[in-house]
């Protein structure tokens, strides 16, 4: 039972995902960390000794049965997360889930499931949605001031050095580029235009089996279209553009984590009018600058180049993790069982989106081939 404006926590794992969580509950009023656990006792004791208050277990299953903790947060790798939410629900506790959420749509759908027919709350910890400039974002998309949105473009990318024990290369970790920062790109695009109609993808297979880096089209069924692509091979611009009829959005890098976007506004059309003859320059360059002037398509490209600029920050501290605290805390208080800003629908579109892309790669892990599906 929450107490009124208190959420009390639990987290399970103890890396560097968890940690970050941890120091942002701080910044969380009414929050309070109550325990970590973790397969090492000394690992949960390490964790909990920068938190005052923070009881340490040696056990997951012991965590999820203390009767003063609220809701838990998953923090552990891919392939545990839908049998620690699980774990948790069953203990009767609400539920944050790092992403992705599970490896495939099946094992989300067991889940929500389990926390419908309990009376749960639980979401995914997309966290990147809950940051308010990502949500002022939507806001702008929703209320038609870049007009039709025709094209977004995001990718999300830095190098990692190669090594067959890292996660991000480990299949039997759910390793890849696609599960680990394809999500967001896809995430975004589902938050600001729904489910597209198609959706069609390249990768580079990797020495071990694991996407290192993919490429993603989204089509929707008004025409517009999404660009996204993930890597752990090199740098992108880990920016995302938005591109309205009547304006654009430029998310800087990191979007997932935004702390400035430029509006740019596009002018109004304008009848294109005959102009009245003109004597040209005698000299070659003066009449090229003249000739470029008077043509129609370069006056039209002149008129539609955004103009100006309005930049929007956000520098209130923190590592972003706070907001979905939040958000938790508001729903819980509410007796809510889901999140508007990341409701369970957005969840397995997301995953459904990422299973058809791994199907048309022929990559798959072994939870694919071990599902356990309840009706």
């Amino acid at each position: 039972m929450v107490e009124q404006n208190l959420v009390r926590w639990g987290i399970l794992g103890t890396g560097w995902i968890a940690g970050q969580f941890a120091k942002d509950l701080r910044r969380v009023p009414g929050a309070t960390l109550v325990g970590v656990a973790s397969r090492s006792q000394q690992k949960a004791e390490q964790f909990a000794q920068s938190f005052p208050g923070c009881r340490a277990y040696a056990s997951y299953q012991d965590l999820v049965q203390a009767p003063d903790i609220d809701v838990v947060y998953v923090a552990t790798p891919h392939i545990r997360h839908s049998e620690d939410c699980l774990l948790a629900l069953h203990a009767g506790k609400s539920v944050l889930c790092e992403k992705p959420f599970t490896i495939n749509r099946p094992q989300a759908e067991e889940i929500f499931a389990i926390a419908k027919a309990n009376n749960l709350f639980c979401m995914e910890a997309m966290w990147m949605r809950f940051i308010p400039l990502m949500q002022e974002a939507r806001r702008m998309v929703q209320q038609g001031e870049l007009g039709k949105i025709r094209f977004i473009t995001a990718d999300f990318g830095y190098p990692v050095g190669f090594s067959a024990e890292n996660r991000l290369f480990n299949l039997e970790l759910g390793g890849g580029s696609l599960l680990d920062r394809g999500c967001y790109a896809l995430s975004l695009a589902v938050y600001l235009l729904g489910q597209p109609e198609q959706i069609t993808g390249l990768a580079h297979i990797g020495p071990t089996g694991v996407d290192e880096q993919c490429s993603m089209t989204l089509r929707y069924a008004n025409g517009a279209l999404a660009q996204l692509a993930a890597t752990v091979q090199t740098h992108s611009t880990n920016q995302a553009v938005i591109a309205g009829t009547r304006g654009q959005l430029v998310i800087k890098p990191p979007f997932f984590y935004p702390e400035c976007l430029v509006v740019h506004r596009f002018p109004d059309r304008e009848t294109m009018a005959a102009t009245p003859p003109v004597s040209l320059p005698t000299d070659f360059k003066g009449r090229l600058k003249s000739t470029l002037k008077a043509n129609v398509w370069y006056k039209r490209l002149r008129r539609w180049r955004p103009t100006g600029g309005k930049t929007l920050t956000q520098l209130d501290g923190g590592n972003g993790y706070q907001y979905q605290a939040m958000e938790v805390g508001r729903c819980l208080q509410a007796g809510l069982l889901e999140s508007s800003l990341m409701p369970w629908a957005d969840t397995l579109q997301v995953l459904d989106l990422m299973d058809t892309l791994r199907a048309s790669w022929q990559l798959s892990y072994a939870q694919d081939q071990s599902l356990t599906v309840s009706e």
